[in-house]
């Protein structure tokens, strides 16, 4: 295959954030995303037209952002259902936050990624019960995000609290974009909601990519570089972490593999809003390749389907785009014609 760095052109997307120790009294500060666009002329972008296709194929209302790494584009395409404009509505993002929850747990260090926790399946938390769809057993970092562990999720959340949640994930920019980020209450449960990606909180699927477009690059999300503070290390561990929910058998992101490409992502299934009124969602985001980040993917279908059933295939018809254009020859340089 050839080499895929002909899609890294934008070099300052692409350049991992890595900072000094905290006693380096000339710590730099962290770099900063260049806001993705939507393209001015859209039949220059092909994304446009592939995101479109991909989600005309699966025929279910939704969303799907492309974030062109190499050009610094956004892309989105929509099927509107009970969303009018799905790709800008937020909403519930579900479990596609458990990579920034980990993120968020190594760097403020209530947890290593080799520590095991259990998951029996359900707990009881603030007098509430919570379950997970299985008992997993003692599980690591890995294990707890290939197969999306909510009792996992739910011991980090309650370690670290509801205030360091919302202030990471609003440096994540998820507040943007219409999105909400709760600060109240400070429970326990609340903390265990609002760490997997409930309880109030809404983002919608375009700052959904930037945030992993900012996970899969190490640069700050545009705006919020102040607030960046997460070192090569902890990111490198959470990305090593998620390899497994798509290249693994056993990872609920599976159906988005591609043969030949190493995606890293993340699936959620989840409903936003309560009662009658509530709509039941179906999500994948992730990016490739997992060590030259080219183009993040988002995906956001209404549907009761659980998001690697639906969402994953078509973030894979997507990412089968990227191996191909990888693989295209590059056109031939023209020959000079020697002077007579």
């Amino acid at each position: 295959m050839r080499a895929l760095s002909r899609f890294l052109g934008c070099a300052a997307l692409l350049t991992a954030c890595t900072d000094p120790p905290a006693s380096t009294p000339s710590q730099p500060e962290p770099r900063e995303a260049t806001a993705p666009a939507e393209s001015p002329t859209p039949a220059a972008n092909p994304w446009r037209s592939r995101a479109q296709a991909a989600l005309d194929e699966a025929d279910v209302p939704g969303a799907v952002v492309v974030v062109d790494l190499a050009s610094g584009e956004l892309v989105q395409a929509e099927r509107a259902g009970r969303a009018a404009h799905p790709a800008a509505e937020a909403r519930s993002p579900g479990s596609t936050l458990k990579p920034l929850l980990a993120l968020i747990g190594l760097h403020e260090r209530v947890i290593a990624a080799d520590e095991i926790l259990p998951c029996t399946g359900k707990r009881t938390i603030d007098g509430e019960s919570f379950t997970c769809f299985e008992e997993h057993g003692p599980l690591a970092l890995a294990e707890a995000l290939s197969t999306s562990c909510n009792a996992y999720s739910y011991e980090l959340a309650t370690r670290l609290g509801v205030g360091r949640i919302h202030d990471h994930y609003v440096a994540f920019g998820l507040a943007d974009d219409g999105g909400v980020v709760p600060e109240q209450p400070t429970t326990d449960s609340a903390a265990a909601l609002l760490g997997t990606g409930h309880g109030g909180v809404a983002v919608s699927p375009v700052a959904l990519a930037r945030a992993y477009a900012a996970l899969a690059t190490g640069v700050a999300p545009t705006g919020h570089s102040k607030r960046w503070r997460y070192t090569s290390e902890e990111l490198a561990t959470v990305r090593a972490a998620m390899h497994g929910v798509v290249q693994s058998e056993r990872g609920t992101g599976s159906a988005a593999a591609v043969p030949g490409l190493t995606i890293l992502g993340k699936t959620g299934t989840t409903e936003h809003g309560e009662g009658d009124d509530a709509q039941p969602l179906a999500l994948f985001a992730g990016w490739a390749p997992a060590d030259a980040p080219a183009g993040v993917v988002v995906v956001a279908l209404e549907s009761p389907s659980p998001g690697g059933e639906v969402a994953a295939p078509v973030a894979r018809r997507l990412f089968a785009h990227l191996l191909a254009d990888a693989e295209r020859p590059a056109p031939a340089e023209p020959s000079a014609t020697p002077e007579e």
